[in-house]
């Protein structure tokens, strides 16, 4: 999929960027990582959750949900995203054709 990206781009800009579509692919990666992280950790703050402790129900709760349902919420918004991603074999074709790379 990134790659067909990739040389969409090309044939509409002339110009080959893997470099910079491999960037910012890490660059989101690691800022999602960093942010749910902190999220979780806040949340887990403010439920009551103290190391070493054996938590309270509530803070097991929280746990269980910012561990695997959260995560899982902001999976499926991504999978919706993905449903609408429409670039066919035809638009691949064609931007394959317009920079060289026929198949």
């Amino acid at each position: 999929m990134v790659a067909d990206l990739i040389d969409w781009d090309e044939s509409n800009t002339g110009r080959r960027r893997e470099e910079s579509y491999f960037a910012i692919w890490a660059f989101a990666t690691k800022l999602g990582a960093a942010i749910t992280g902190f999220v979780a950790l806040q949340v887990l703050e403010q439920v009551g959750y103290v190391p070493g402790v054996e938590p309270t129900e509530t803070v097991r709760w929280w746990m269980v949900w910012m561990y695997s349902w959260f995560p899982a919420a902001f999976y499926l918004g991504a999978g919706l995203a993905l449903a609408r991603y429409n670039f066919t074999r035809d638009d691949l074709t064609i931007a394959q054709r317009e920079i060289g790379r026929d198949r």
